[in-house]
C-alpha cells in the first residue's frame, strides 16, 4: 500500500479506481478475499471476490453482532464465537476458505459500509489486527466516502432526469 505516488493516491479518491485496485489493496494487507458493501437509501453497492454464498455469510456475521454493536465502527473478528448463533454458517465459511480475518464497518446514520478482509490460511493474531487495523480502517473509509460521492452523483443525475 505504501509504494504509491501522490498521483496514485489522488486517483484512488475515485470509486472506480478504488474498486479496480481493491484486490491489490486487500492482498497488500495480507488477505485473499474481500467484500465491500455500501448501503444508503436508495443506493447499494457490492464489490467482492467471494465464492458463491460468501456474501450471505458475511452479512450474517454482521447481523449476529449484539444490538449495542449494530451501529459500531469496532472491527468484528472472524472467529467461531462470532457465529455462535449460527454454527452451521461457520462450517460453510470454512468450506469457502473464509477462515481468518475481520470485518470493518463504518456507519453514518442510515448510511453503512463494511469491508470484510478474509483468508483461508494463517490465523489472525491480536498483534496483526493492531498492525493492520489502521490500513483497513483507512481503506474502508476511502471506499465509504467514494461510494457516498458516487451515490450523490447518481442521485443528482436521476433527479435531473439524466440517468
Amino acid at each position: 500500500m505504501l509504494n504509491r505516488t501522490t498521483e496514485d493516491w489522488e486517483r484512488l479518491r475515485e470509486l472506480s479506481a478504488l474498486l479496480k485496485e481493491l484486490p491489490h489493496l486487500a492482498a497488500g494487507l495480507g488477505f485473499t478475499f474481500y467484500s465491500f458493501r455500501y448501503t444508503s437509501p436508495p443506493y447499494e453497492l457490492h464489490s467482492e471476490n467471494l465464492l458463491p454464498g460468501g456474501r450471505r455469510i458475511v452479512q450474517a456475521a454482521l447481523d449476529f453482532r449484539p444490538p449495542y454493536l449494530q451501529s459500531s465502527d469496532i472491527p468484528l473478528l472472524w472467529e467461531p464465537k462470532t457465529f455462535a448463533k449460527g454454527p452451521a454458517l461457520w462450517s460453510q465459511a470454512r468450506e469457502l476458505g473464509l477462515c481468518h480475518g475481520w470485518l470493518q464497518p463504518v456507519h453514518q446514520g442510515v448510511i453503512r459500509s463494511c469491508l470484510a478482509l478474509l483468508r483461508p490460511h494463517v490465523s489472525m493474531s491480536i498483534t496483526e489486527l493492531y498492525e493492520k487495523a489502521a490500513g483497513a480502517m483507512w481503506l474502508t473509509e476511502r471506499l465509504h466516502l467514494a461510494a457516498g460521492r458516487d451515490a450523490a452523483v447518481r442521485s443528482k443525475s436521476i433527479s435531473l432526469g439524466l440517468g
